[in-house]
């Protein structure tokens, strides 16, 4: 059962859990194609360094947007997918830890992200849910053994159509 729990946590109300950092890129909407077109192009550079090896804290200090990268790094802290904005939580949930993705269009502006972490929320515990594990198991179980037997039965039979 502790197998089956650890399996199917997602089942169970444990989700996963990021922990990333961001440079932003601000698009003023009144900018038209020009405004983006030179996000684009300093986003390109920066993705570059950052790509290289150079500390993404350092890049998402000195090139963010995010008023609040200059003191903390561009840290998002942790956070559920369905926490952050359907981009950037597609895109977060889709990289490897230590990853930096490519740019990522928001309504807000651009975005080039790095996944610190990923791990596990525990849910709700196992004793909450033994027994409805159980009954599943048994239910999974039970349903195997009578598709064996009808088959069985299905084997041995001889049935005469007219």
């Amino acid at each position: 059962m502790r197998e089956y729990y650890q399996a199917n946590i997602a089942a169970y109300g444990g989700s996963e859990v990021y922990s990333a950092r961001h440079i932003f890129f601000k698009v003023d909407k009144k900018g038209g194609a020009g405004e983006l077109s030179k996000a684009e192009t300093r986003a390109n550079e920066v993705l570059a360094k950052a790509r290289a090896g150079e500390d993404f804290a350092a890049l998402a200090k000195k090139y963010s947007d995010d008023p609040a990268a200059a003191k903390d790094g561009g840290d998002l802290g942790t956070f559920k997918k369905a926490d952050m904005l359907p981009e950037i939580g597609d895109t977060v949930s889709a990289m490897k830890p230590g990853e930096v993705s490519s740019i990522v269009r928001s309504p807000a502006g651009l975005h080039i992200i790095k996944l610190e972490g990923k791990k596990q929320d525990a849910g709700r515990p196992f004793e909450q849910v033994k027994d409805s594990i159980e009954d599943t198991l048994y239910k999974k179980k039970s349903d195997e053994r009578f598709a064996q037997w009808v088959k069985e039965l299905r084997a041995g039979a001889a049935i005469e159509l007219r």
